[in-house]
């Protein structure tokens, strides 16, 4: 089976609150960057919004495990199909 070609290459990382006892920890900021692009937001909301636009891009995180169980989170939360690749 041929594997299909990753159409961009990004390199992301998520900052996170605190966790305190009124409120969980929550994604406060994440930032995408690939070359001289660059783009950030406020909340996992519009990262997924980022991502679903670009459907076979590659993006390393800086800290996957961490990072990732916000998106898994998210994904699980409202119902959205996923796949990962390796």
């Amino acid at each position: 089976m041929k594997k299909e070609k990753a159409s961009k290459t990004y390199y992301a990382d998520f900052e996170t609150t605190q966790p305190s006892e009124d409120y969980g920890v929550e994604v406060y900021l994440w930032c995408v960057v690939s070359g001289d692009y660059k783009e950030c937001g406020y909340d996992i909301v519009s990262f997924y919004n980022w991502l679903i636009e670009r459907p076979k891009c590659r993006i390393y995180f800086h800290n996957l495990s961490f990072d990732f169980s916000f998106l898994q989170y998210f994904l699980i939360q409202n119902e959205l199909p996923y796949d990962i690749l390796e």
